[in-house]
């Protein structure tokens, strides 16, 4: 009965939808994934060996380490944590290595609430905080055929774009941008030096967002990647595939942030 629920859950509108945009394989494991991921009965889901494995090739570094004086960083005390946003351990690890970088220019891809906005834009007040986000009628359901595959739809449906700086007319250097970024032209950031990627976590959209970031980033640029453990396998893969390429990545020690200073 327990399976039957379980399989009940992670069957939806959208598992359906990807079956026929995507085929039945890639169907078939995201359904998998959901699966796995459900647990109404509270028994813990364990973590898959091969993406354990592919974590253990990743160098993890202490905060410290690279940030050698931790600074004091600011915090929007009205803020709430929502399911969705960043966990506070890697919210500061972020704001650590943006004041050690001091960028003029950052680009910020996925927006969700704007709870990681606001914090760059307090911490980063001389710098213009680009954030892009899907636009406000896309519909998971209803999307295009042929499109680059997504995740995280329950996160997609309950987002509330921006709503953490709507209310702060004091925060002035924050530019929205609705857009897919499989889409969306970079135009506007290029000669950034500083980026957030916490979009999509398939492996398309990882290796999509970074490598246009890649392609309009300053000369020297430092890069942050989101959600680098063993519940986004997809990000894992796309992080390794940048080690190989020669990219120095390694994972700040108790978050799920992966970074890396690129020199053109």
């Amino acid at each position: 009965m327990k399976k039957i629920i379980k399989a009940a859950l992670a069957l939806n509108t959208a598992g359906i939808v990807r079956a026929f945009r995507y085929g039945p394989r890639e169907a078939a494991r995201r359904l998998v994934d959901a699966y796995d991921a459900i647990d109404p009965f509270g028994k813990p889901v364990e973590a898959d060996p091969a993406v354990l494995k592919q974590l253990s090739t990743i160098p993890e570094v202490n905060i410290s380490d690279v940030v050698p004086q931790f600074p004091i960083v600011k915090v929007d005390g009205r803020q709430r944590y929502v399911d969705g946003a960043l966990p506070h351990l890697d919210l500061m690890g972020l704001l650590a290595l943006l004041d050690d970088w001091k960028p003029d220019l950052v680009l910020e891809i996925g927006t969700f609430n704007g709870s990681t906005t606001v914090a760059m834009a307090l911490n980063a007040p001389r710098a213009i905080i680009h954030t892009v986000d899907l636009p406000l009628d896309f519909d998971p359901d209803h999307e295009e055929l042929g499109a680059m595959p997504k995740d995280d739809f329950h996160l997609i449906k309950q987002r509330r774009v921006g709503e953490a700086y709507a209310s702060l007319p004091e925060i002035k250097n924050i530019v929205q941008h609705f857009a897919d970024s499989s889409k969306w032209d970079f135009a506007p950031v290029k000669g950034a030096s500083f980026f957030f990627i916490d979009g999509a976590h398939t492996y398309e959209y990882a290796r999509n967002d970074t490598e246009k970031c890649l392609s309009v980033a300053a000369p020297r640029s430092r890069f942050l990647i989101h959600d680098c453990d063993q519940r986004h396998p997809d990000v894992v893969r796309y992080v390794c595939d940048l080690i190989r390429q020669g990219e120095k990545v390694v994972r700040i020690k108790n978050t799920a942030l992966a970074f890396f200073d690129h020199q053109a």
